[in-house]
C-alpha cells in the first residue's frame, strides 16, 4: 500500500475462514527397505537426497546425544522416529524466542531450551547424523488458546490483588 499523505487513523478488517482438519501423522507409507531402522538408501536415492544428508560437525555434547539415540537392535522406523522426537521433547523446553535465526544444536542442548525452529534444526541435524535424509520446513503453530495472559488480563489481576 502506498499513501500519498499522512493520516491520523488507519484501520483495516481481515476476514478469514480456516478449515481445521484432524490429520493422522502416521498416515504414510515406507519403502520396504525402510520399514526397519537402521537402513541404507540405494545409490540413486542417496544421490537424490544428498542435500538432505549434509551434516554439520557435531559438538561433544551433540555427539553424545547421537550415540545415546543409536538403537542397539533394529526397530520399526516409525517407532524409532517417535522415540527420537520424544527424547528431544523431554530434553528441550519450548520457548518463544523473538531473536532472528536458528540456534545451533549445541546451543539448544546447552540451554535445554529453544523455539520450535531450534528444536526442528536440532532434529534435522540429529536425523542426518543417524543416516536419515531430513530437511527444515517452516510452519505455523495453531494456537486456539493463549499460553500467556494478555496485558489487559494482567492489569485486571493486579487490580484484584490490591
Amino acid at each position: 500500500m502506498v499513501f500519498n499523505q499522512p493520516t491520523k487513523e488507519f484501520s483495516f478488517t481481515v476476514d478469514l475462514v480456516a478449515e481445521m482438519t484432524v490429520i493422522n501423522p502416521f498416515d504414510f507409507f515406507l519403502e520396504d527397505y525402510a520399514e526397519e531402522f537402521p537402513f541404507v538408501y540405494d545409490a540413486v536415492t542417496k544421490a537424490e537426497l544428498s542435500l538432505y544428508l549434509k551434516k554439520r560437525k557435531p559438538s561433544k555434547k551433540f555427539q553424545e546425544l547421537i550415540e545415546s539415540l543409536q538403537p542397539k537392535k533394529p526397530l520399526r522406523s516409525v517407532d524409532f522416529l517417535v522415540a527420537v522426537n520424544q527424547a528431544i521433547y523431554d530434553l528441550v523446553d519450548y520457548g518463544i524466542r523473538l531473536e532472528p535465526g536458528v540456534q545451533t544444536p549445541n546451543d539448544t542442548l546447552t540451554k535445554q531450551s529453544g523455539s520450535c525452529r531450534d528444536s526442528a534444526w536440532l532434529l534435522v541435524q540429529l536425523f542426518r547424523h543417524l543416516g536419515l535424509a531430513s530437511r527444515f520446513v517452516s510452519g505455523y503453530l495453531v494456537q486456539l488458546t493463549s499460553d500467556q495472559k494478555s496485558l489487559d488480563d494482567l492489569a485486571l489481576s493486579r487490580t484484584r490483588l490490591y
